[in-house]
């Protein structure tokens, strides 16, 4: 089951990149929509948010109480 998870979790980053390969910096800055976010901003918010889901497995698995800090 673990492995799976991790194959998925590697396998989803893959994909992502594929998604977004020969997109050009116009592309993935292009604002189509007043106030929502560009292709490049949601490719950092799930960077972001990987590393900081990373720290939390890592300290859920470190620790016997461990310190969840939120994030926004």
């Amino acid at each position: 089951m673990h492995a799976e998870l991790i194959t998925r979790f590697a396998a989803d980053a893959a994909l992502l990149a594929r998604d977004i390969a020969g997109l050009t910096d116009a592309d993935l800055d292009a604002r189509p929509v007043a106030g929502q976010w560009t292709i490049r901003e949601l490719v950092w918010h799930v960077v972001d948010s990987d590393i900081i889901l990373g720290d939390r497995m890592r300290r859920i698995i470190a620790e016997d109480r461990p310190s969840l800090i939120g994030f926004d």
